[in-house]
């Protein structure tokens, strides 16, 4: 892979001095006391974590960078984070550019005062669901690249993300000590959809990087070799006049497209004065139609300074970003910031000592001394106490106002995502997130009473606490289903309920096998009768009925065919008999699983005008339709499911074959921006393991959505198998 240096000669340091120190070269001017919050994405392992590290120490907001290696990074706090050496939930942090309580003078007198809150997202794509919340509440995005392998999967899927949340963004290349990717403006421009331009140039000096050329600072940035983000701002030397002129005329190029006033003054003079440059790309880049690409290094501790100062000028602010509400009627409206309370929840945590709280970004008003109140539900939660959080530290929070990321430690039993208020019933526009790929059937270690009551609260928070995550019963096996991106995302909760308490496995989901007649009978008896020791009855009910199969799409059915006729059986017991038949036909005498596609009709019965009752007739019922199917036969059914891939192009083929091989049917496709729909009738059996065969095939591009269709019979080849493996034949075994 090709790498871009620039190399220049020693130079002599200068002395940092007053408003030319800015390394964002003064750009729209101060940004006073306004914030802004910005999430920090990318794809898994580029150095996010670090980089929110960096512009912890060059504030410092903290001594000393941490390491993600070390498991010592303030932001990645929990036992699952260190163990993975990755980020596995949301987690933010502020900082305060102008305050003076920076370590370095550069940062007293070079930044604009303002409160930056930086949100630190994970980048495995399982976790997407939980960065996709983060940039929801965003008012802008830091996109992270690795400087040496350029744009991969995680970065595409960043920025179409930051898109459809409609937040500007400032890419940022890490690890450029490592070297930087030669074209990496194009890849990123042509994945964006919008021109990406090099704001930075990395310096090198016998083959080490000492500092950035600051293109439209015009300056050079020497950094101190020992790694602690010192810097000194000093002219562009000789040698690297023509690399800055090249820069910045790409730079100059790239903003004057954007603006009508400004291209036809760089058409004229074939270049833009620093001022109007600078103008021109704070309006373009928080109007979304150019990115700068940034550089920076933690390891070095470069980048840092010159980073905080973009997010402060080139950024918007709450107000600048329009956010859309739905009524309870379905109308949208866009919240005004100083209009009624509004939050979204963002992440939800649960600390070393077992305490719950949360993070909420106020995207309007100011909290509410009462109840706040879940915009989707309507249920009322009093919250006593905000704080200020960065990581797991907290400092209590005076006086939140809008645009403030707050954490609570009360409780709050909702999902992250959801929207809270002051009372109204409005909700943010839902977070669109990739559906869930993978289904498992989750078995509690110890099913006691008192080990279920404790476990299944903690499933729960676990659940909310993840928006990728979805939890259900399956109607027709009961097992417990949990779903998620792919099977390690759903380790990841099972080894998070372990560390709670609360032990689990992870299983196939049970498929739901049904039974149905295969031939009609008539006039099949049900008698209950009982005597005592003389002979007499004392329990009695008989019923008559007839079998026929059915349409499976139909279930079960239960026809009196008596009619208005009592004298035989009056109507008080017939309820009766059709309860008991449905009894008898939830296990089927093949392998006990539930008859469908069955039409049971009344046609006779006798009663004891003393001695019966309803329960000798529901008796007499469970044993007429249990009798009809043993005469009859059953042959079992399989689910089939119908579903839609979304895939690329080039995998196209490998995905048909694959729906091929494991029995399942092409319906139909069509394009869709730009990828495949494929829409296709899938067993259910084989669709069990589809997300994580599908994942292997595309290379984690595709997605798809499954809803039930219909049942087919199962092929003849697995009726053994599945006779054998019923959990029902098990039971009655044991």
């Amino acid at each position: 892979m090709k790498s871009r240096r620039t190399q220049a000669l020693p130079i002599e340091p200068s002395v940092f001095s007053g408003g030319d120190a800015s390394p964002g070269g003064g750009g729209t001017g101060t940004c006073g006391s306004e914030q802004r919050t910005v999430a920090i994405v990318g794809h898994r392992g580029v150095g996010k974590t670090q980089l929110c590290e960096l512009l912890l120490a060059d504030t410092g907001a903290i001594r000393a960078q941490g390491t993600t290696e070390a498991g010592t990074t303030l932001l990645d706090a929990s036992p699952e984070a260190r163990h993975h050496r990755q980020s596995v939930e949301v987690s933010s942090a502020w900082l305060e550019l102008g305050s003076g309580r920076g370590s370095q003078v550069a940062l007293r007198d070079a930044l604009p005062a303002c409160r930056i809150q930086v949100v630190d997202t994970p980048g495995a794509a399982f976790l997407s669901a939980m960065r996709d919340v983060a940039l929801s509440a965003a008012d802008g995005a830091l996109v992270a690249v690795d400087a040496v392998h350029g744009v991969q999967l995680g970065t595409e899927d960043a920025l179409a993300a930051a898109a459809r949340c409609r937040i500007p963004v400032l890419a940022v290349a890490t690890g450029i000590d490592r070297g930087l990717q030669e074209g990496l403006a194009e890849e990123l421009g042509k994945v964006a959809g919008i021109r990406a331009v090099h704001v930075h140039e990395p310096v090198e000096e016998d083959g080490h990087l000492i500092g950035l050329l600051d293109v439209v600072g015009d300056r050079l940035l020497r950094y101190a070799e020992d790694g602690s983000g010192a810097f000194s701002p000093e002219p562009v030397p000789p040698t690297l006049k023509q690399v800055r002129d090249l820069a910045l005329e790409r730079v100059a190029e790239a903003v004057a497209v954007t603006d009508d006033a400004l291209l036809e003054h760089y058409l004229e003079y074939l270049e833009l004065p620093l001022d109007l440059l600078r103008d021109g790309l704070a309006r373009a880049v928080r109007s979304r139609a150019l990115l700068p690409i940034l550089l920076c290094s933690s390891v070095r501790g470069v980048g840092g300074v010159p980073l905080l100062s973009a997010i402060a000028e080139w950024l918007p602010s709450l107000d600048e970003v329009p956010r859309e509400v739905v009524d309870h009627d379905g109308s949208r409206d866009t919240i005004d910031p100083d209009g009624s309370f509004v939050a979204r929840v963002i992440a939800s945590h649960v600390d070393d000592s077992g305490d719950r709280w949360h993070e909420l970004r106020i995207l309007a008003g100011r909290p509410p001394k009462g109840d706040w109140v879940d915009a989707r539900t309507g249920e009322r939660h009093r919250i006593r106490k905000l704080y200020q959080v960065r990581g797991p530290r907290r400092s209590t929070f005076q006086d939140p106002r809008a645009g403030a990321v707050v954490g609570t430690w009360d409780p709050l039993p909702v999902r992250v995502g959801a929207t809270l208020t002051a009372g109204e019933r409005r909700e943010l526009v839902p977070v669109s997130t990739r559906p869930p790929m993978v289904a498992r059937a989750l078995r509690w270690v110890s099913s006691s009473p008192s080990a279920l009551a404790k476990a299944e609260p903690l499933l729960q928070a676990v659940v909310r606490a993840d928006p990728g995550l979805e939890l259900h019963s399956d109607e027709g096996t009961g097992a417990l289903l949990l779903a998620g991106a792919d099977e390690t995302h759903l380790r990841l909760a099972v080894e998070r309920l372990d560390r709670l308490g609360a032990q689990a496995t992870l299983e196939l989901p049970p498929v739901g096998y049904v039974e149905t007649p295969i031939t009609a009978v008539r006039g099949v008896e049900g008698v209950h009768r009982k005597t005592d020791g003389d002979g007499l009855v004392e329990e009695f009910g008989r019923c008559e009925v007839s079998l026929s199969p059915t349409d499976p799409g139909v279930g079960a059915r239960f026809v009196d065919q008596i009619g208005d006729v009592e004298d035989d059986l009056p109507r008080r017991y017939r309820p009766a008999i059709d309860e008991g038949a449905r009894t008898a036909l939830k296990h089927g005498p093949t392998a006990g699983y539930r008859v469908i596609g069955v039409e049971l009709a009344l046609t006779g019965g006798d009663y004891d005008m003393l001695q019966s009752t309803d329960d000798h007739f529901r008796m007499a019922g469970h044993r007429a339709a249990r009798t009809a199917l043993e005469r009859v036969g059953t042959r079992l059914l399989e689910p089939w499911w119908e579903v839609q891939v979304d895939t690329p192009q080039h995998a196209l083929g490998d995905v048909i074959s694959d729906i091929s091989a494991h029995r399942g049917r092409i319906l139909g496709m069509e394009v869709v921006e730009g990828n495949t729909r494929l829409v296709a009738a899938c067993p259910y059996r084989e669709l069990r393991t589809f997300g994580t065969r599908l994942q292997t095939l595309t290379g984690g591009r595709a997605t798809f959505r499954g809803q039930e269709s219909h049942y087919e019979p199962l092929p003849p080849h697995l009726v053994t198998e599945v006779i054998h493996a019923s959990p029902f034949r098990r039971e009655a075994a044991r």
